[in-house]
């Protein structure tokens, strides 16, 4: 018995002295961690240019932001921010002096443009950096902004000429009186309402624009949600588009939908591939509506009292439906004759020309194209 007990001690012994050695290299694994700590460097650039109101001012920056505020000075102020973050102050240093930040006045252009040099060898990881600029101007002045890698931020109100470009990242602004380009890839768009604007999108999972008086929009792999616009050019191919009201627009719409609440006067689509266009509410008053589809639906819906005319040719394996509570009548194709005529039986069969309560105001004009369909329904 007495053996068995030391034996036993012996064994407890061992194993307290195993628990303290696994301690210790935790405990050292935790103080190594603790001393790999990350290190932060930071570089501040400040300039200023006197700017008058005919002058430009262009950015082009990468791996940050741009943030844009205003104020009543003839003077653009620009604040950069550099900041680097690695294992050690001498890699995050070698990441601050690899950024160079050019900043001048030539002529009418203060220009601020960021560079990076070259990185020497491998960079070990657990590496990064921000280039962030902080830019005070004029509401007028005209600006030219790029930005890769990161977002543009504008202020409430812009009244000056804009081209914003932005590339892997979102573009976020107020209202914009001036002409306005904006080019946005990879990323979102919100901005407020705008005037006279050039859009162009691909890669755009969330993009929003208030009201407009005069769109021209590319957009590809997009989804576009805009307010009341007054006149609208769009091509648009794989992406949805959402249009609060719409006066006057002209499209191209392939593999996609497009919904318009409201449209007052008319619309034009040269093609309508592979897709939908609804309009929830065309007026009464309306002008035209143009389609020529390719595979395409076009649905309608408009007051059971409205006086218009449905034109629907090459529907050989499409449908024209007009449902709801209207009085309708049928023309042959010289378009002044009523019912049918038996040697015209075939041609009938395949286009339509259909008075909706007699016939007298709108038109709907709809290319079938053999494989597409029409539905006009009273609301």
């Amino acid at each position: 018995m007495k053996t068995a007990y030391q034996h036993t001690e012996k064994g407890q012994s061992c194993f307290l002295r195993a628990g303290l050695l696994m301690l210790l290299v935790l405990f050292c694994s935790v103080s190594g961690w603790a001393a790999k700590q990350e290190s932060i460097k930071k570089k501040e650039i400040n300039k200023s240019f006197n700017v008058g109101k005919n002058d430009i001012l262009q950015v082009d920056n990468r791996y940050g932001n741009i943030t844009v505020t205003h104020w009543s000075k003839s003077e653009v102020s620009i604040r950069v921010v550099i900041e680097a973050k690695a294992r050690n102050e001498e890699k995050a240093q070698d990441i601050i002096d690899r950024v160079n930040i050019r900043m001048e006045k030539m002529g009418n252009t203060v220009s601020a443009v960021t560079s990076l040099r070259s990185q020497n060898g491998n960079n070990g990881g657990n590496q990064s950096f921000t280039i962030n600029y902080y830019v005070n101007m004029p509401a007028e002045l005209t600006c030219d902004l790029t930005q890769k890698y990161g977002n543009i931020i504008m202020p409430e109100n812009n009244k000056g000429k804009c081209s914003l470009y932005v590339k892997y990242g979102n573009l976020n602004g107020g209202n914009f009186t001036g002409p306005l380009n904006i080019d946005v890839q990879y990323g979102n768009m919100e901005i407020a309402d705008v005037g006279n604007a050039n859009l162009d999108l691909a890669y755009c999972s969330k993009a929003k624009v208030g009201n407009g008086s005069q769109l021209n929009i590319d957009s590809k792999y997009s989804n576009l949600n805009l307010g009341n616009v007054l006149k609208m050019n769009t091509e648009a191919k794989y992406g949805d588009i959402h249009i609060n009201r719409l006066d006057n627009g002209y499209m191209e719409l392939k593999y996609g939908n497009c919904k318009i609440d409201e449209l007052k006067q008319g619309i034009n689509v040269d093609e309508l591939s592979y897709s939908t266009l609804t309009i929830k509410d065309l007026a009464s008053n309306f002008d035209k509506v143009n389609v020529d589809a390719s595979y395409g639906n076009l649905n309608i819906y408009i007051d059971v009292n409205a006086s218009f005319r449905v034109v629907a040719n090459n529907m050989k394996y499409g449908n024209c439906k007009i449902q709801g509570g209207f009085n309708i009548q049928r023309r042959n194709q010289d378009e002044n004759s009523v019912g049918f005529d038996s040697r015209d039986n075939q041609k009938n069969k395949n286009n339509y020309i259909l008075d909706v309560n007699n016939g007298k105001n709108g038109r709907i004009n709809f290319e079938g194209n053999s494989y597409s369909n029409i539905k006009v329904m009273a609301k």
